[in-house]
């Protein structure tokens, strides 16, 4: 998916789920990473971004989110 083609309701609808799951704010961090990076350097920059906050079990969880924007 191309970061021009979200929706921003979609988007929302996602961030809002993903909020109410009370994951931890680990997922609310990584999330902004994500929508603020090229699609090419998301996951490299959101698992930058988490590893040293929340060490790198957590960080790696970047899929989670990745999936959550998958469609």
């Amino acid at each position: 998916m191309q970061k021009e083609s979200l929706d921003i309701y979609f988007a929302e609808s996602i961030i809002n789920e993903l909020a109410k799951a009370n994951k931890g704010i680990e997922y609310n961090v990584g999330l902004y990473a994500y929508l603020c990076s090229d699609s090419d350097h998301a996951e490299h920059n959101v698992i930058n971004t988490l590893k040293p906050a929340f060490g790198k079990r957590k960080a790696e969880k970047y899929i989670k989110i990745k999936e959550a924007f998958r469609y």
